[in-house]
């Protein structure tokens, strides 16, 4: 504490010891799947479908990719992670991807010319063997410098002047392009020819080569290895997403792939697609037999939905995935977590033409208790989602705005009281955490999440507890520290209870509560 030795007005600026929890973002998607172009294997930020359209092309016949991407950002104004798809030789090993980059070699000014200048498409694919480069003089200091015009489908889409083969220069030609270009990456092959004739030579340059890595693709490629953070295991070091899809791609491999993969993480959502061409009653035959789902952590809707294909201009079946990721995150946004991303306000879809298979209402009093989500065509509203149930055996997990508020909860929880790791493991620390975490949960309550029975009390729609009684010496010794909570999200549902358990090396988040 200062010391004062003469009168005065004197300002401290203390630090609060209050903790508190920042409840973090339920409305992050994130889709992965074969695409024009773009980054193989590595998680994108998208933050609207033009970018996506820059960075990964559009739509092409092969892939719903693009148009579930379109899909999601018709609903919300949102951020999602894409992530392409492409087939390996050896799914254990992240090198061994099939796909292959157009690139070509400039050669420099010499009476003998050496190569000088790599040139290669910013991503691999196929695509890029549209792209050509020009080399004509500078517009500045044409002796030293040179100008490089990059044209895709004879179509000339950027200008790159003044540059130099120097790399001690500020015009250096592959720190000028490089990172700025949406079509190229520069090489400087350091040619021994002395300045200013290093230049690459005049003249129009294809760049060939490039291949997609399509052929033989799989299940595999989409399921991954976690080792090699290939699949959907790409998606790993991001924490933030919590809806996760693979437009169309609908094979029992794959899906139950995803089902483990959401278990497994306990942070995210999956939206699973209906296969093309089934029927009300395959669609149930493959929900119950042949996939067999039984996933708290998965929703999955009937049927297909129609658009006007905007490149041929006609009818086209696609996945519905991708708008009702954004349905479930424009209704986080406008209501919150808590509430069901169906009906005919929330669930509606846009721009559909109609739907693959239409449905009665006998249909949807089929799929309903088969744990399918109905998408029907309602008088003057359209098409919407019509069923909030979730692909779990499990009565209290049942209900899809229910696991989503507890995700929701529970992350916010975990990474919102990290502080307590290392605090001395004692009654003190259990009365913050106590504290931290009901001032937290009170907001959900507030909000209507929470159901107390009408009696307008908190300690009747939750409870949190973190003593002696839980945190033994056994658990103590261990240097853990353990929180019970209870919470009843909705009038049918009973107390479910989950326990955090916070430590040096990370945390566990354990559900004790779901009846059968």
């Amino acid at each position: 504490m200062p010391e004062y030795l003469s009168p005065d007005i004197f300002v401290e600026e203390g630090q609060s010891n209050r903790h508190t929890i920042e409840r973090v973002s339920a409305s992050v998607a994130a889709f992965f799947g074969i695409a024009e172009r773009g980054p193989v294997g590595i998680p994108v930020l998208i933050t609207s479908f033009a970018q996506f359209k820059r960075v990964f092309g559009g739509y092409i016949p092969n892939s719903y990719l693009a148009y579930a991407v379109d899909g999601f950002f018709k609903k919300v104004k949102g951020r999602c992670y894409v992530v392409r798809v492409v087939h390996y030789s050896d799914i254990t090993d992240a090198t061994t991807a099939t796909c292959a980059t157009s690139a070509t070699t400039l050669n420099d000014r010499a009476v003998t010319p050496a190569p000088t200048l790599g040139v290669k498409a910013i991503s691999p694919g196929k695509w890029g063997d549209d792209i050509s480069i020009k080399i004509i003089p500078a517009t500045t200091a044409p002796a030293n410098h040179f100008r490089l015009k990059v044209y895709f489908k004879n179509v000339f889409v950027e200008p790159h002047d003044d540059l130099s083969m120097n790399p001690a220069s500020e015009n250096f030609a592959p720190d000028r392009v490089n990172g700025k270009s949406e079509y190229i990456v520069l090489e400087d092959l350091g040619s021994a020819t002395v300045a200013p004739d290093n230049r690459p030579s005049e003249g129009t340059y294809p760049i060939t080569g490039g291949e997609d890595g399509l052929t033989g693709i799989g299940d595999v490629d989409y399921a991954g290895s976690q080792a090699a953070r290939t699949g959907v295991f790409a998606f790993d070091p991001v924490d933030e997403i919590n809806i996760l899809s693979c437009p169309g791609i609908t094979t029992q491999t794959v899906q139950n792939a995803l089902c483990t993969y959401s278990e497994m993480r306990q942070d995210l959502f999956v939206i699973l697609d209906p296969p093309v061409g089934m029927n009300v009653t395959e669609i149930k035959e493959y929900v119950q037999d042949t996939a067999a789902f039984n996933c708290k952590y998965a929703a999955l809707y009937y049927p297909n939905i129609k658009i006007l294909d905007p490149n041929s201009r006609k009818e086209r079946i696609v996945a519905p995935s991708g708008q009702l990721s954004g349905i479930y995150a424009k209704t986080d946004v406008v209501h919150g977590v808590h509430k069901a991303p169906a009906g005919i306000e929330d669930g509606a879809f846009v721009d559909v033409l109609g739907l693959e298979y239409p449905l009665d209402k006998g249909q949807r009093d089929t799929l309903y208790p088969a744990r399918i989500n109905p998408i029907v065509k309602k008088r003057g509203v359209g098409v919407v989602a019509w069923g909030n149930r979730t692909l779990s055996a499990l009565s209290d997990w049942r209900s899809i705005n229910v696991r989503r508020l507890f995700l929701n909860v529970v992350e916010s929880i975990a990474e919102g009281t990290e502080w307590a790791v290392f605090k001395p493991n004692n009654i003190d620390l259990w009365k913050d955490l106590t504290t931290t975490i009901t001032l937290f949960l009170k907001d959900y309550w507030r909000e209507g999440a929470f159901f107390d029975g009408g009696t307008g009390n908190w300690r009747d729609a939750f409870y949190v507890k973190c003593d002696g009684e839980l945190n033994t010496q056994a658990i103590i010794d261990q240097y853990k520290v353990v929180t019970e909570i209870g919470i009843a999200p909705t009038k049918a549902a009973e107390f479910v209870i989950f326990r955090i358990t916070q430590w040096d090396g990370g945390r566990l988040i354990e559900e004790t509560g779901g009846g059968a």
